[in-house]
């Protein structure tokens, strides 16, 4: 019985404990098992390895494709790294079936008999089975009467004496035993130990998820706590709103009256010092008459008229009775006195209620700036990770278990646009007496390439193989953009019959200048984005990185300004500038929504959508009004359904 293996040989170093190869190269290794098993592996007619296997062999499976034993007789231990794996299983299969089979050999060389009628053969010596049998208690075995033998003692006596080849088998077969239990416990302890680090390793997973959980639903639930306390404080800030909007209005009324409380104070007060004029006027008057009344007459009469003349006309002028000399001061007194009360009483109150309105003022806006603060240092946050994530934050659409669109409602516009793009480049292909209707299907020939590399980068189809695939797709996509922007500037002067269209020279113009503006701008991308070795030295060029920028915005530029000189000069029409308008239009709003905008937008949707779907969907009108101003100003026009 036989088997042969290709595999790499290797033994042991016993001081360094490591593997050491035996071979340079995969030799075949033969298991032979007949009078002996022996394992041989040659190498130019040179024995790498010869080994004869015992049946107290130690033989153990340490891999898919690496098998390892302990030759006893050579003190050394040998290993083979398998070239198949299946054939793994098959030699720890042979290695069983051919220990089995020195077992059952030993076991019959030591239980071999005599054959029926055959005399000779006498007994080996040291055959226990074979040998002349004894009684198992001889009488005279007993020297010393006082200790007498029991016959379990004399049978061991005998066992030991007689049976010693049976008891050597007995030996190496326990000592082979003895070799396996230990090899066994070993390999147990190895096994708890790798389950005990893995469970270890398991509870620490299981704990780190279980905290990570807990810290999840406490955010969750102080989020919520969080917001239901700012539609709380909006409640409470909304009542204070109105009442201080009820507050203002009182003290709106409260100072129209103290107005007219100080407006009939100011009236009082003028009166008071007219009061006064009239009263320091009527002892001067006294005064003269206590005079003049040791004077005469005459002088007396005379300065009574001169004083009369000068006393009433102040009187009637400032709403004096004539007649009354006894005029109520205390009644006077008595008012002013209630009205300086009101007035310091509103005064008072006036100030105590402003007083209160500041202060709630003060708590109201000192509350409302730290809600503001959090709520723009929370925003701010947002927005830092926002900005500081190198990808939008998009949620994938998923179909399957193993497909998901990365992008949908990008895929969904774009598709849409190579659709549209298919059918405009059809239908100006059709017009033909229109000018340049060659040129302006090749246009939208290749904005409908456009739009497909769109679908791939937005998608990011194939992004899981090489690195560098994502890098290519997003070069051919930026070299046909600056292709299209070719063929709309060239466009923009054909109506100028400069070259006849659709002749072989206008043509082989337009397909040259594409074929040149395609090669530099994939050299540009490919010197920045492609790791290619002969073109390092163009990496960083800053001349070539602004002209791949912004070659494709002055095209379009120089497009619409030769288009509008074009209209204005030749057909004298202004319904076509409309449409030149909103393309226009939809062009900067493309160009912002998808290079300015693209992550606020994904912000805000909540990963519905990003700036660049938008901007993809501008682009799609852009086409669309392109393709009616031109059909607007050439003849043979079809509607456009």
């Amino acid at each position: 019985m036989s088997f042969t293996a290709q595999a790499q040989v290797y033994n042991l170093d016993k001081q360094q404990k490591t593997w050491v190869s035996m071979s340079d190269a995969i030799l075949p290794v033969e298991f032979v098992v007949g009078d002996k098993f022996i394992v041989r592996a040659v190498d130019s007619n040179k024995n790498v390895i010869k080994t004869t296997i015992q049946s107290s062999t130690i033989f153990k499976r340490s891999g898919e494709a690496f098998v390892q034993w302990y030759d006893s007789t050579l003190k050394q231990m040998y290993g083979l790294n398998l070239k198949f794996k299946a054939d793994a299983p098959k030699i720890e299969n042979f290695f069983a079936e051919g220990i089995k089979k020195l077992d059952v050999k030993k076991e019959e060389s030591v239980t071999e008999m005599p054959k029926a009628g055959d005399i000779n053969v006498k007994p080996k010596k040291d055959d226990p089975i074979n040998a002349p049998q004894r009684p198992l208690v001889e009488p005279n075995r007993n020297a010393n009467p006082s200790k007498p033998v029991s016959n379990l003692e004399n049978q061991l006596k005998d066992f030991d004496t007689n049976d010693s080849g049976m008891n050597n088998v007995l030996q190496q077969r326990v000592k082979n035993l003895e070799e396996k239990i230990t090899l066994l416990e070993e390999t147990n302890v190895q096994l708890r130990e790798t389950m005990e680090k893995s469970n270890e390793t398991y509870q620490k997973q299981l704990s780190l998820l279980t905290k990570d959980n807990d810290l999840l639903k406490a955010a969750l639930e102080q989020s919520s706590i969080t917001a239901e306390n700012y539609k709380k404080q909006m409640l409470g800030y909304q009542e204070i709103n109105s009442k201080i909007t009820e507050k203002l209005k009182d003290i709106t009324i409260a100072y129209e009256k103290l107005g007219e409380i100080i407006t009939k104070i100011v009236i009082l007060e003028n009166e008071r010092n007219l009061r006064q004029l009239y009263e320091r006027k009527c002892m001067e008057y006294e005064k003269e008459m206590s005079v003049l009344e040791s004077d005469k007459i005459t002088s007396s009469e005379h300065s009574r008229g001169s004083l009369y003349t000068c006393i009433i006309p102040f009187l009637s002028k400032n709403r004096f009775p004539k007649n009354d000399t006894k005029y109520d001061l205390q009644k006077l007194q008595n008012e002013m006195d209630r009205i300086t009360q009101l007035y310091d009483a509103a005064a008072s109150k006036a100030v105590l209620e402003r007083d209160e309105i500041m202060s709630e003022l003060e708590s109201l806006t000192s509350r409302l700036f730290e809600e503001a603060n959090s709520m723009v240092a929370t925003e701010t946050k947002l927005r830092f990770q926002l900005e500081k994530s190198p990808e939008n934050i998009l949620n994938p659409f998923k179909v399957t278990d193993n497909f998901s669109f990365a992008n949908f409602v990008d895929f969904l516009v774009a598709t849409l646009g190579f659709l549209i793009s298919i059918i405009l480049a059809w239908k100006a292909n059709r017009k033909t007496a229109a000018v340049g209707r060659r040129e302006m299907a090749t246009g939208f020939t290749i904005f409908s390439l456009c739009m497909i590399s769109t679908v791939f980068v937005s998608q990011k189809l194939f992004f899981n193989g090489h690195p560098l695939i994502p890098k290519y797709i997003a070069s051919v996509h930026i070299t046909l953009v600056s292709c299209l922007a070719w063929l709309v500037l060239f466009n923009g002067f054909v109506g100028y019959q400069i070259l006849i269209d659709g002749q072989a020279a206008s043509l082989f113009l337009m397909i040259i200048g594409m074929l040149i503006v395609g090669v530099t701008s994939f050299i540009t991308c490919a010197s920045n984005f492609l790791e290619i070795p002969a073109l390092q030295f163009l990496k960083g060029n800053v001349v070539l990185e602004a002209i791949g920028m912004i070659f494709p915005f002055v095209c379009v530029f120089i497009y619409i300004v030769l288009q509008v000189i074009l209209v204005l000069k030749s057909l004298g029409v202004y319904l076509p500038l409309g449409y030149l308008a909103a393309m226009s239009t939809t062009f900067g709003l493309g160009i912002l929504f998808n290079f300015v905008i693209v992550k606020p937008i994904s912000y805000i949707s909540q990963g519905v959508l990003d700036g660049s779907s938008i901007g993809t969907f501008y682009f799609l009108l852009t086409g669309i009004l392109t393709f009616l101003f031109w059909n607007s100003i050439t003849e043979d026009e079809e509607i456009l359904k």
